[in-house]
């Protein structure tokens, strides 16, 4: 009796090719003076997307994330040097002024929470907040919350503990803000200011920022204008219709906009 002997498993690395197979015929090639095939496996890399772009060293920056779908308010203005700057004016606030102004004045927690969850920053990531809306906006509304349960009990020992954390929590979060739109910059490739506030729309820019510091600028916009910095990155990212547009006010505004690009 003969027993049937099992058919050799194809080879998972190569398909196709019994990983079983006798070694006498390789011998026998090689002897031969046979050349053998030489496969060389090509690896696979999946990059996300990212702008080019380098840090204040000049070394290239690491992939941020999987781009969405990228600025869809007011377009970017090409430089010479194949970098983009703003095309929404830095003090322009006012020309959208419902429903972003106005959100940004009252709520700023949602339209922190749109931008970063829109444009996929996930980096700083406190407490786990990474680029999801719901996290971000709790997280950036704390001072507030704070602030408000303290003065529910005035004149007490708890009323100096919760304006302390508050006070430490919007520190935080203008670290937060600084370090988005830093991150804001180099996912879409934007030059680095080398001035402050409105003179950063001033075309050309000066050779060094101020003190040859490349973080003043954006340290300055952040802590004595947080409202216009929002402003400006939320007009960027998403587009509204004119002076005011209403039908996007809330509850629309308050929306993780994720879900409204699923949506559409």
């Amino acid at each position: 009796h003969t027993r049937a002997r099992a058919r050799p498993a194809p080879s998972p690395m190569y398909p196709g090719v019994d990983s079983n197979a006798p070694r006498q015929r390789l011998r026998d090639e090689e002897e031969g003076g046979l050349e053998l095939p030489v496969i060389t496996a090509q690896p696979v890399v999946a990059v996300a997307y990212q702008a080019a772009g380098a840090d204040n060293n000049g070394q290239m920056l690491p992939p941020l994330g999987v781009a969405g779908q990228g600025p869809q308010g007011i377009p970017l203005l090409d430089e010479p040097d194949g970098r983009k700057r703003w095309g929404a004016g830095f003090c322009g606030c006012m020309s959208q002024c419902a429903p972003s102004c106005l959100m940004i004045f009252f709520f700023p927690c949602f339209t922190f929470a749109r931008i970063r969850a829109n444009a996929e920053i996930a980096h700083p990531n406190y407490c786990g907040i990474q680029d999801k809306f719901w996290p971000n906006c709790c997280f950036f509304s704390l001072p507030a919350w704070l602030t408000f349960l303290g003065s529910l009990i005035p004149n007490t020992t708890f009323h100096l503990l919760c304006d302390f954390a508050s006070f430490v929590m919007s520190i935080l979060n203008l670290i937060l803000l600084y370090e988005t739109r830093v991150r804001y910059r180099q996912k879409y490739n934007i030059r680095d200011p080398n001035t402050c506030f409105c003179h950063e729309d001033s075309h050309p820019q000066p050779a060094e920022p101020p003190c040859g510091c490349r973080c003043l600028p954006d340290c300055c916009d952040v802590v004595y204008c947080s409202i216009c910095v929002m402003s400006q990155m939320d007009r960027t990212e998403f587009h509204y219709d004119g002076f005011c547009d209403c039908g996007k006010c809330c509850p629309a505004y308050c929306e993780d906009p994720t879900f409204q690009r699923r949506d559409e």
